[in-house]
C-alpha cells in the first residue's frame, strides 16, 4: 500500500492548484508545527499563515501515527482550537471559495453537538463559512454553512460522518454545494456575506469560540473555484491519504 511521502512524488498540491491555492495546512509538514504543551503554532504552506493557540489546555495534540499510521492533530472536542486572523487573503463577502478537509470525526452519535472541523467569518452561523458535523436521526452526518447573513446551512444525507473522511465545500455566488467522499451531498441557495474576521482549525469562527471539533485534522485548504480536473485530481489525492 502506497504510504504518504509517495504519494507526494506524483501529486504535489501547490504545483498543481497554483494562484488557486489560498491556504494549506498539512499535518504532514511537521517542520511547519511548533508544540508546545501541545500544538501552539501550525503554518500554513502557501505564505505561512499561522493558526495559533496561546493556551496550553486548548492546544490540540499532534501524534504522527494516529491517521491510520500516518501524522494527524487531534482535536479534543472541549476546547482545542487555532485561530489566524486573516487580512484579506480569503474571499469575503459574495466572493467564492472552496473549503477542504481532510479529517477524522470521532464523536458518538449520543453527543449531538454541533461541531465545525474548519471555518472562517465573523460568527457561528450568520457569516462564516464552515465545513463540521451534526447529528440526525441518529446518524453522524457532514454539515456546512455559507455565511449570507442568517445561517444558510446544508446537510449531508448520504455520507456517515464517522472516522475518516475528506469533505468539501463549494461556496458560490448564489448556490453553495456540499461533498464527502466525492459523494455530492447536495446544495442551498445562498448569497454569501462573509465577515473574514478569523479563520479557524477546529472550531467555529465567532467571538465566543463554539462548535469545537472532536476528531483529527490532517488537511485543511482554502481555494478558489476550482475545475473539475483540478478538483478531481485533488479528491483522488486525498482520497488515497484517507485509505494509508
Amino acid at each position: 500500500m502506497l504510504k504518504t511521502p509517495l504519494l507526494d512524488v506524483y501529486y504535489n498540491p501547490v504545483l498543481a492548484l497554483g494562484t488557486d491555492l489560498l491556504g494549506y495546512w498539512d499535518a504532514n509538514r511537521k517542520d511547519l508545527i511548533t508544540i508546545a504543551t501541545g500544538v501552539s503554532s501550525w503554518k500554513d504552506i502557501v505564505a505561512g499563515y499561522d493558526a495559533v493557540q496561546a493556551v496550553g489546555a486548548a492546544q490540540p495534540i499532534y501524534d504522527p501515527y494516529s491517521f491510520n499510521g500516518q501524522p494527524g492533530v487531534l482535536f479534543d472536542g472541549i476546547d482545542d482550537e487555532l485561530t489566524f486572523t486573516p487580512s484579506g487573503q480569503f474571499p469575503a463577502n459574495a466572493d467564492p471559495c472552496e473549503l477542504w478537509a481532510l479529517c477524522s470525526q470521532d464523536a458518538l452519535v449520543a453527543d449531538v453537538t454541533n461541531r465545525a472541523v474548519v471555518s472562517y467569518g465573523q460568527f457561528s452561523n450568520t457569516n462564516s463559512r464552515h465545513i463540521g458535523r451534526i447529528v440526525v436521526s441518529g446518524v453522524n452526518r457532514i454539515r456546512s454553512n455559507t455565511g449570507d447573513g442568517a445561517g444558510q446551512a446544508r446537510t449531508g444525507t448520504i455520507v456517515n460522518m464517522s472516522s475518516r473522511h475528506v469533505v468539501r465545500l463549494q461556496v458560490g455566488a448564489t448556490t453553495s454545494t456540499l461533498t464527502g467522499d466525492k459523494i455530492a451531498e447536495g446544495s442551498v441557495a445562498s448569497v454569501p456575506a462573509t465577515v473574514a474576521l478569523r479563520f479557524r482549525l477546529g472550531a467555529s469562527p465567532a467571538g465566543t469560540t463554539a462548535l469545537f471539533w472532536q476528531g483529527q485534522l490532517v488537511v485543511a485548504m482554502v481555494t478558489n473555484p476550482l475545475t473539475e480536473v483540478k478538483a478531481n485530481e485533488l479528491h483522488k489525492w486525498l482520497m488515497l491519504r484517507r485509505k494509508v
